[in-house]
């Protein structure tokens, strides 16, 4: 499971990347958790809930100074968590996901928050090339340009690992007070 952790925040944090780089729609839930529900080995949970996610939130799109929910990333951990829940239990049921929508829609607002604090964490980068700008520094606003994209990646990957870590049931594998064998 912690592969699959691994794996889904990875992945995660590469859809997210479109939300602020390429720009390519494959950030849009009815994208996005289908790729996690194939790499996780359940390609139709990822397209039932990525298109009920995309529907819930179509109406909100980034318009201006507008920042709207970051349903990428509910989209993610909802598909993540009914999946991976799914295989601990050795049962799918509908109610799993339906769960997982109740309890991890609002951390889509919650990311909204995250995408904000990008947004001035990058005015303040701009500001910075700017400045290498004017002094002909091209190699610093290079930079700059590489620090922006790999913070867009990792703050996403990272909310997205400690979200399933935390969420997910786990075993920590035997204790002292365990049965060896």
């Amino acid at each position: 499971m912690i592969l699959n952790i691994v794996l889904v925040s990875v992945a995660g944090g590469i859809l997210c990347l479109d939300r602020v780089v390429l720009q390519a729609m494959i950030s849009r839930p009815i994208v996005a958790a289908p790729v996690i529900g194939l790499l996780l080995g359940e390609p139709f949970t990822g397209l039932m809930v990525g298109a009920f996610i995309e529907l819930f939130w179509i109406d909100r799109i980034p318009i201006g100074a507008y920042i709207p929910p970051n349903d990428t990333i509910a989209a993610i951990l909802i598909t993540a968590s009914s999946i991976e829940s799914a295989h601990n239990l050795s049962h799918f049921s509908q109610g799993l996901v339906v769960l997982a929508v109740l309890l991890l829609l609002p951390l889509g607002i919650l990311a909204r928050q995250m995408d904000v604090w990008l947004c001035r964490m990058n005015e303040k980068l701009a500001d910075k090339a700017l400045a290498a700008a004017a002094r002909g520094d091209t190699r610093a606003i290079a930079r700059l340009h590489l620090v922006a994209i790999v913070r867009a990646y990792l703050f996403p990957a990272c909310f997205i690992m400690m979200t399933l870590r935390s969420v997910l049931p786990w075993s920590p594998g035997p204790t002292l007070d365990s049965p060896i064998g």
